[in-house]
């Protein structure tokens, strides 16, 4: 216990003696009101069913291009505040329990993870009482931190862990051995299953950083090159001071002293000084955010060219 505290403790002052003397305590300040926001039950389902006006700035906000709205500290203080008060209607509970199943469809292995491990725990031998105990208040905590907070897979699978020490307890299990044996044989299976997935993965990726590749290659570009629905871990490639980075990262960075010396070293200090510029996008038929959001902040962007490649289109847009 007491290794524990310590590492707790140092970890604690840690973080907060970074804060306050690494990091800009007004972007900070910001972030942490943002991410009150952007992390909201209830933001994330009104995103989800385009309950918000596509033309307001906050839905270009929940898209997480807000670098130039007029969106302040405050702005967000207030906006989680009327979040907070729609957390206590039938809807919200009824949206939390939506929000378990559509998250956990979209995170197959580690939804098997918790059918494995809920199973094992309701075959142990532990007496029908204690089951029926634990899983009535382990259950309820679940339910109740799941709806006042915006959970992921990964952060789910963090409460199903504890259901894990039954798992390396075959005497406590009430299964014969060779269902054991199949039941260890099924999950080594899976966990190949997985493996092979991280590798068609790394396959795909490597075909996007081709063509980002070859799209450089066939045109020269000067102007700066924004993302939209792409992550910077698609690309593969590495780069350095010799070999600069093309394209301008956002999102967290958004709104930081180092997005401000990202503008500087491409010769510009905010987006709406920019005349031209290029988006980056895999193909889809949805609509592009990112033109419209310029057009907001400095209007008169229209398209003049765009490049199409295997998976991905590059759009150039000028004033």
């Amino acid at each position: 216990m007491i290794f524990t505290f310590s590492v707790a403790a140092f970890l604690f002052v840690g973080k907060w003696g970074y804060e306050k003397l690494c990091v800009d305590q007004e972007y900070l300040d910001f972030n942490k009101a943002r991410s009150g926001v952007h992390d909201h039950p209830v933001f994330f389902h009104e995103m989800q069913d385009d309950l918000i006006p596509q033309d307001s700035d906050w839905f270009y906000f929940g898209r997480w291009i807000y670098e130039e709205l007029p969106i302040s500290t405050g702005d967000l203080i207030e906006k989680e505040r009327q979040l907070n008060q729609k957390l206590y209607s039938g809807k919200a509970i009824i949206d939390g329990f939506r929000r378990i199943f559509q998250i956990q469809s979209m995170e197959l292995f580690k939804s098997l993870l918790i059918v494995l491990l809920l199973t094992s725990f309701l075959i142990s031998k532990l007496t029908l009482q204690r089951k029926v105990i634990f899983i009535a208040v382990w259950i309820s905590f679940f339910l109740v931190f799941n709806h006042f907070n915006m959970l992921y897979g990964r952060v789910n699978i963090l409460f199903f862990l504890i259901l894990i020490f039954p798992c390396f307890d075959a005497e406590r299990l009430n299964i014969s051995n060779l269902l054991l044996k199949i039941s260890l044989a099924a999950l080594v299976g899976l966990f190949s299953l997985h493996i092979l997935n991280f590798h068609n993965e790394m396959k795909r990726r490597e075909k996007i950083n081709e063509n980002l590749t070859k799209i450089f290659k066939e045109q020269q570009i000067t102007s700066p090159i924004y993302f939209e629905d792409i992550m910077e871990y698609h690309f593969t490639d590495h780069y350095s001071q010799n070999r600069p980075v093309p394209f301008i990262s956002s999102v967290w960075i958004s709104r930081s002293s180092m997005q401000e010396k990202a503008y500087e070293l491409r010769g510009f200090a905010r987006q709406s000084e920019l005349k031209e510029f290029y988006l980056l996008s895999f193909q889809s038929p949805e609509p592009l955010i990112f033109p419209d959001y310029m057009n907001r902040i400095s209007p008169g962007f229209q398209l003049r060219s765009k490049q199409v490649s295997a998976n991905l289109i590059l759009l150039h847009y000028k004033q």
